[in-house]
This record gives structure tokens, C-alpha cells and sequence, in this order.
């Protein structure tokens, strides 16, 4: 099934939507072939892997035709259908199976069904002569083949589900159907009437799957990747990234220099001018967390991340004053007020605590004096919203940096408030085990080094600068 691009989903309520999930929601039942049904159907998949395609499929329909002809009931070819049966039919069942295979082509599952969950399959598949460690090996390698569930090899074992629930008479297919379904193990996996057969059988055996009764299950799937996990080892995969080699000591030097000079216009030009002032501090306090990326090491870190969105915030905020400071002449001061009042708000709330004050890395008191220092408090009123009640969204977008919202300051955000796809992305390894399920492997080490934000930080920093020269070279050519 070909994905939906971006532009075809559909926004409900703040979320975007595909199609199919619009229209069935929570209506899908969710089954996972790799952990659900492979091992239920294992058996088959050693069958078919030992023998090959054309040999496997004449073995397993000579088995699974006695199946479906047995007096005694056999529900489905599930394997914990098998263990919850009696010992004298489990006795029968595996005589079947043993009429049409060598014994040790089953010999990998007494790595998981040992003795006391069922000592008659032991007897049937365990010869003597296959060590531990070659019976866990064949059951890790059919994992890793067997695991995809829309694989060739997936879609034969599901075809033989299918064709024993057709010999019982649970599906019933019409003749012309029937005569074309039952070609499929006839194809050969080059034709390309096998992608469309292939669809259809994963369709019908989901449809099986659902009608079924799964009460034994749970119990034998718990222990099939409890001992799968406890007899292999975990492959961990680590993400590399390109190390930067880029020296930014050039760039950072040039860009202090500049600065500075904004600086000297400032101290003995404009010593009270909200604008200039205003807007270097803004990119001040951008160079000042480009330097703490670059000398603090930040560049790979989850930190980097949560600088570069702080970077961005600047630059949008910083473009958005010189845009309506024609519209709003006291623009500058507005935006002084709100930031002010936000520490107001802050240290309001530690003044009326009563008792004992806490003792953070908050300077609660000097909060207070910076407040009091822009005009007297009484007057500093407390928002609790954005600045001009503008999210850094719509931000974006009045100046014009909507594509560095998308693709940079949204990422970023993720690291900025803990959402788990950075959690993932920075903080767990993968394990590509098959058959631990390629579980998450946290990292505690600090081996995941992510993508270096330096080559962003700098891209960011110098739009402030362009925006910068914006506010200082205007005036300047007024003056003159």
C-alpha cells in the first residue's frame, strides 16, 4: 500500500489524518505478525525453510490435509493451540508431522517448548545429535526470515493457514476463486501476479486471525520471546553521524567584531535608544549561546538542540519587531514590559511564600530589583500569554522564516519539551536482534551521538546579524 504524502493528510482537530485512519480509527485491531503469529506458526516456517519453496509447500499440505481430516478437533495450526490439547492428541498431531519431515526439521523449537510444557513434542523432534547452541542459531535465523510479515516467505506460511482453514470449511471461497487462490504456491515469486495473490492472502489471514479464539496464546508467546531474549545476545546499533570538521573560530570571531562595533555606536551615540538597544541585546544573547554551543562541546547533544530553538526564537522575535515598529511605534518598549513582566510574575510568587524560601538556581531577589529596575513595579503589569499573544508558529510566518519553523524549530522543540520521539532519538539504542525484537536498549553510556546543530546555529546567526545590520545601518544613513 503506497503511503500518503503530507499534502494528502487531513487536519481534524489539530491532528493530521490519513485517509484510512479517518475512516476506521479506532476500528483497527492492530496485529503484529513478528510478535503475535510467527511464533504460532514457526513450525511451518522450519518446514518451509528446511525443504525450500516447491518441496516445503507438498510436505505441509500432506500435513496439514491429515490435520483437517483427524476425529479429534484441531481449532487452528497455531502452536499453543496444539500444546493445550490433551497428551494422547498432541501424540497423534505430532505422528502426523513426523510421517512427512525428518524429526530434527523441528528440532530448534525444543529451545523454547522444552519437556515440561510438553514433553510428547520433545520426544517427537528432539534427536539427540543437535547441540543448543545450532538449535538457537536455526530458531535466530528463521526469525530474521520469517519476521517480515509481507515477505515471500511470511506470505507462504500465511497461504498454508489459509489453505487449513479452507480444508475445514471455516473460509469459503467460490470456484473461480478457489481455482485461482489455490495456483499460488504455483507462482513463481518473479511473477507479478504474486504482489497481487500476496495482498490478498495477508488480507484473509488477518480476517482468519480475527475470528479466531487466541486464549491459549498469550501464555506460550510470553515464553517464546522471554527465552528467544534470554538465549541470544543483543546487536546494538549506534547512529554515527559525519563529525564537523568545520572551524567556526573565524566565523565567531567576525561576529563578535561586529558586535562590537554596534556596541561603541550604542555607548557613545545611543546610550537610551530602546531599538538599538533592544535589538543587540537580542543577538547578543544569540552569540552568547553560539559560544556555549562551540566551547562547551554542545554541538552532538541534546542541549545543542534546545540552544539552536532558542537561537531561532530570537531571530524570529527580532525580525518581527523591526516589521511592525512602523505599525507600533513603542514596539521596543511592549516587548521590554512583557519579558519584565514575566519576571515579576516569577518573583511575586517567591515573596508570598511563607516560612522557609526555597534555595534553587533562581535569583529570586535579584528578579525583584530588575523589575523594579525598568520602573516601578505597581506599574509592570503580568502577562501570561506570548508576546502579542503570538506563538512562535504565526511568528514564523508574518516574517517570513516559515520553512525554519518546519524543518529546524519544530525538531528542536521536541528536545525542548522532553516529547518522546527526541527521548527515542537521543536516548536509547536499537537492538537489531530479530529475536529480542529490536527492543529499545537504553544508553546508559552516552555512546548516541546525534547530528551536529553548529552548521544551523550559524545559519541562524547570521540572519540576526542581517536583521541587526537592518537596525543600525538605517539610522546610521539618517543621520548622515
Amino acid at each position: 500500500m503506497k503511503n500518503s504524502t503530507l499534502s494528502e493528510h487531513k487536519i481534524i482537530k489539530g491532528v493530521f489524518k490519513t485517509k484510512i485512519s479517518e475512516l476506521l480509527g479506532s476500528k483497527i485491531d492492530f496485529q503484529n505478525w513478528a510478535y503475535e503469529r510467527m511464533p504460532e506458526y514457526s513450525w511451518l516456517g522450519l518446514i518451509m525453510s528446511r525443504y525450500g519453496r516447491d518441496e516445503g509447500f507438498k510436505r505441509t499440505y500432506q500435513i496439514v490435509s491429515e490435520l483437517s481430516k483427524a476425529d479429534y478437533k484441531v481449532k487452528s495450526l497455531r502452536l499453543s493451540d496444539f500444546l493445550a490439547l490433551s497428551s494422547e492428541v498432541q501424540k497423534s498431531i505430532f505422528e502426523i508431522i513426523s510421517k512427512h519431515i525428518c524429526p530434527d526439521a523441528l528440532s530448534p523449537l525444543t529451545t523454547i517448548i522444552d519437556s515440561l510444557l510438553s514433553n510428547d513434542f520433545c520426544i517427537a523432534f528432539l534427536p539427540g545429535n543437535v547441540n543448543l547452541e545450532v538449535r538457537i542459531d536455526r530458531m535466530s535465523d528463521l526469525i530474521r526470515i520469517m519476521g517480515d510479515g509481507s515477505s515471500e516467505f511470511a506470505t507462504d506460511i500465511r497461504f498454508i493457514v489459509i489453505y487449513y482453514h479452507a480444508l475445514t470449511n471455516k473460509i469459503k471461497f467460490t470456484d473461480i476463486m478457489s481455482e485461482k487462490m489455490f495456483d499460488y504456491p504455483n507462482l513463481k515469486p518473479n511473477n507479478p501476479i504474486m504482489v497481487l495473490y500476496g495482498s490478498m492472502i495477508r488480507s484473509l489471514e488477518l480476517t482468519v486471525l480475527n475470528g479466531e479464539n487466541k486464549e491459549n496464546s498469550f501464555d506460550y508467546l510470553e515464553l517464546f520471546w522471554e527465552r528467544m531474549f534470554r538465549m541470544t545476545n543483543c546487536e546494538l546499533m549506534q547512529l554515527r553521524f559525519e563529525e564537523n570538521v568545520i572551524d567556526y573560530s573565524v566565523q565567531l570571531a567576525a561576529i563578535k567584531s561586529e558586535l562590537n562595533s554596534y556596541k561603541i555606536i550604542i555607548d557613545q551615540s545611543y546610550p537610551f535608544d530602546e531599538k538599538k538597544i533592544v535589538s543587540l541585546g537580542i543577538a547578543l544573547f544569540s552569540y552568547k549561546r553560539v559560544c556555549e554551543i562551540v566551547e562547551c562541546h554542545l554541538e552532538t547533544t541534546i542541549a545543542g538542540r534546545s540552544v539552536l530553538r532558542g537561537i531561532i526564537d530570537s531571530l524570529f522575535m527580532l525580525k518581527y519587531l523591526v516589521l511592525k515598529e512602523g505599525e507600533v511605534p513603542d514596539i521596543w518598549r511592549k516587548y521590554q514590559l512583557h519579558g519584565i513582566g514575566k519576571y515579576k510574575l516569577i518573583s511575586e510568587k517567591y515573596i508570598e511564600i511563607q516560612g522557609d524560601k526555597p534555595k534553587t538556581h533562581v535569583p529570586y531577589e535579584y528578579l525583584d530589583i530588575l523589575v523594579n529596575e525598568f520602573r516601578d513595579k505597581e506599574f509592570v503589569d503580568m502577562e501570561t500569554g506570548f508576546f502579542d499573544n503570538l506563538g512562535p508558529r504565526k511568528l514564523a510566518e508574518l516574517v517570513d522564516e516559515k520553512d525554519l519553523y518546519n524543518f529546524f524549530y519544530d525538531y528542536d522543540s521536541s528536545y525542548e519539551h522532553a516529547l518522546w520521539g527526541a527521548i527515542r532519538e537521543s536516548s536509547f539504542l536499537k537492538c537489531t536482534n530479530p529475536s529480542h525484537l529490536f527492543h529499545y536498549v537504553p544508553d546508559i553510556d552516552n555512546q548516541q551521538k546525534l547530528q551536529s546543530v553548529l552548521p544551523d546555529a550559524f545559519l541562524v546567526m547570521d540572519k540576526i546579524i542581517i536583521a541587526l545590520r537592518s537596525v543600525f545601518e538605517t539610522r546610521e544613513a539618517v543621520q548622515k
